[in-house]
């Protein structure tokens, strides 16, 4: 099982190949190479070990799941129990 994390597409390479996902100071390259959807900016994808983008997601639920991500990270488990 590999865990996946959500992520904002910022710009998509004129290859459509790769793009550059994240938010300001988190940006990553990924590659789209195992999507079969056309991929543009504003799309949440799914991404996992080794920058690999898998699935694209609805933007409220991949909004939940980063709140629910920020709330752990801050040990806030309280609110991470209400998101989950």
């Amino acid at each position: 099982m590999c865990i996946g994390v959500p992520a904002l597409v910022q710009h998509v390479y004129e290859d459509k190949l790769s793009a550059i996902v994240g938010e300001e100071e988190h940006l990553r390259t990924v590659s789209l190479m195992m999507l079969l959807d056309e991929v543009h900016v504003g799309d949440y994808l799914l991404i996992q070990v080794g920058n690999f983008a898998v699935d694209k997601v609805e933007k409220q639920e991949a909004l939940k799941a980063i709140k629910l991500q920020q709330a752990l990270a801050e040990g806030d488990y309280e609110r991470a129990a209400e998101l989950y």
